[in-house]
């Protein structure tokens, strides 16, 4: 079954320097090994460092991407304790 997940988070850096990074081929084809989708990235209107991901994926997929790869956007600056994801299906 295919999820949407809604991954919201605080980064030390702003949007600016994320988007550098998102947009980074070899980030791109992590995403691709596991299957995952991204719908969309952006920041807050009001806080930069406010990172909002939508992403769809095989149910599961988000988890092993992020239990093989966790480690990498840590060292990019972001705040663990800031993670919330949601999961959203239909049926």
């Amino acid at each position: 079954m295919i999820e949407t997940i809604l991954i919201t988070f605080e980064a030390e850096r702003n949007c600016d320097n994320w988007s550098v990074i998102f947009q980074q081929k070899e980030l791109n084809s992590l995403y691709e090994a596991y299957g995952i989708k991204t719908l969309f990235r952006g920041s807050h209107n009001k806080n930069k460092k406010k990172i909002l991901i939508i992403q769809q994926a095989e149910e599961g997929q988000i988890e092993k991407f992020m239990a093989k790869n966790g480690e990498f956007f840590l060292s990019l600056g972001l705040k663990p304790e800031t993670i919330d994801l949601s999961k959203w299906t239909w049926g």
